[in-house]
């Protein structure tokens, strides 16, 4: 059986999809769900699915920035984009990143059983994906130079709301392009290195007793104190207040 995920906020949709659909007549079998995009890349590692289907808008991470995470570690993968979003720079982006399909909500039942078939078809050609995507030549002298752009834009602009695909605009290359050279030149995702880079930076103001947590979180770019303090913790094995007491 051919394995499928999906990804959205919203429990409505997820039900639609589920039942919507007769996915044993698609061979296909849904082996996971997650709400936020965070979630669904640590699903999608997890359980190695075949298609995704997800929303856009998302808490804590959008849909395409999923997708640009785990495309190079999955690159047959055949993803779905379904939004209420009718903007373009969204298609643009979708389209960058190999979506086969892009659909606007609410879908009807035949778009989304076109796009199913379509990937279910797409599964079966690359059942050989070494094939179908030949390697290149990823550590050229060009490619370090991106990479190390694209981390220096990084560390210069942390504190803003910052997505993969302003920093792959700003070096000219499209979003899965940029994903797959940092995962190659890093062994780690694009967020991975943002979010060292945040918490670094958040360390080093901690020195300053007059900053309130809520006021570092937010200098270096995190709208939730909350996610900022699991963040942190994930990073450094401490909470925030550990970690500053650590300090005096």
């Amino acid at each position: 059986m051919i394995k499928v995920v999906i990804v959205d906020d919203i429990e409505t949709v997820v039900e639609w999809l589920i039942t919507a659909v007769n996915w044993r007549s698609f061979d296909c079998e849904i082996v996971g769900v997650a709400y936020d995009g965070l979630e669904g890349e640590i699903l999608i590692r997890r359980v190695t699915p075949d298609i995704v289907i997800t929303d856009v808008s998302m808490p804590i991470q959008d849909g395409l920035t999923m997708i640009a995470s785990i495309k190079p570690e999955f690159p047959a993968l055949q993803t779905t984009v379904l939004t209420e979003y009718k903007v373009f720079e969204y298609a643009q982006d979708a389209v960058r990143l190999g979506v086969a399909r892009f659909l606007i909500k609410p879908s009807k039942i035949e778009d989304l059983e076109e796009a199913i078939g379509f990937m279910v078809g797409r599964v079966k050609e690359l059942s050989n994906p070494a094939a179908a995507y030949p390697e290149e030549d990823m550590h050229s002298e060009d490619n370090q130079f991106i990479v190390r752009k694209a981390i220096q834009y990084m560390q210069d602009h942390y504190s803003e709301k910052l997505t993969l695909a302003e920093v792959a605009d700003k070096n000219f290359v499209s979003i899965w392009h940029l994903s797959k050279l940092i995962n190659k030149h890093t062994a780690k995702g694009f967020n991975d290195i943002l979010n060292s880079i945040r918490i670094d930076n958040a360390k080093r103001l901690m020195e300053n007793p007059e900053y309130r947590l809520y006021e570092i979180a937010e200098k270096v770019g995190f709208t939730d104190v909350t996610y900022f303090s699991k963040l942190f913790r994930r990073y450094t094995q401490m909470s925030p207040n550990q970690y500053r007491n650590s300090r005096k």
